[in-house]
């Protein structure tokens, strides 16, 4: 019995439950079980996206949680790789929605117990959000931490690419890049618009990566936009957001999802329908 999957995500900030909100953790798992769908379309035949606001959740989430914990997962029906029911299992915590994961044993999201590969790639980026968020946190701090973290990242992709490997671990979309595309995504927007960064443009191999997971049709599904990611920070730091620095002003739907003309691959490697 192939499986059917509800996912519960945070919603935008102003309430408009159509859009996908910008927690971090929830656009992660969105990107996970979305790489799982599409690598194991016979396990995983229905992946239900849905998004609430904490103060008014969905009355069947009221029990998980309280409405805090993102995402929460409820697998209607459904068989496990081993052919183990998953019915009616939930998972509002990330090492249940980890666990989930593994029951489907796609080769893709083998995390770094599992993958020598997937290990080097996550120490590439393991204190780089953390580093971004002591950043923006305070005004007085510069840049060199998250600077070092990103030519670190930078560093990976290169050699990666020295393979004619397009993303963290392999020529497609793997658990890594799940984890880390959001984080990096979220610096590029907040970091602009709170701290007037720019990721430099002499990180090329960052700036390739990027491309390519922009022309991934899961991730630009998955994408919250500049203004839900903008207004995700506001109440984690005392600096104002500057909107003009950014396109947010454009709209609530905008997703800034281009690269700079000077570091954009000419022309774009061709992509298949599901981007890979």
């Amino acid at each position: 019995m192939a499986a059917h999957i509800e996912m519960y995500i945070r919603g935008p900030y102003d309430k408009v439950n159509t859009r996908t909100g910008a927690c971090p953790t929830c656009h992660e798992y969105t990107l996970a079980f979305s790489v799982l769908q599409e690598a194991m379309p016979n396990l995983l035949t229905t992946l239900d996206i849905v998004p609430f606001t904490p103060e008014n959740p969905p009355p069947i989430l009221k029990e998980y949680g309280n409405g805090k914990r993102f995402p929460v997962l409820f697998v209607k029906e459904g068989k496990d790789s081993k052919g183990i029911d998953m019915s009616n299992t939930v998972c509002d915590t990330t090492d249940e929605i980890e666990g989930l994961l593994d029951r489907f044993n796609c080769t893709r999201l083998h995390g770094r117990r599992d993958s020598v590969e997937e290990a080097e790639a996550e120490k590439a980026f393991d204190s780089l959000y953390v580093k971004f968020m002591a950043y923006i946190k305070n005004p007085d701090k510069d840049a060199k931490g998250i600077l070092r973290e990103l030519m670190k990242l930078n560093e990976h992709l290169g050699r990666q690419q020295e393979k004619g490997l397009r993303f963290a671990v392999e020529d497609h979309l793997t658990l890594a890049d799940c984890y880390v595309l959001p984080k990096v995504h979220h610096i590029r927007i907040a970091g602009k618009a709170y701290r007037d960064f720019d990721i430099p443009l002499d990180l090329i191999h960052l700036w390739r990566y990027l491309e390519n997971c922009y022309n991934q049709k899961i991730f630009v599904r998955s994408c919250p936009a500049d203004k839900d990611i903008v207004e995700f920070y506001r109440a984690k730091t005392p600096i104002k957001p500057n909107m003009e620095a950014t396109k947010v002003m454009l709209g609530p739907v905008t997703l800034t999802l281009d690269v700079p003309a000077e570091v954009a691959q000419h022309p774009p490697r061709e992509n298949g329908e599901n981007g890979d």
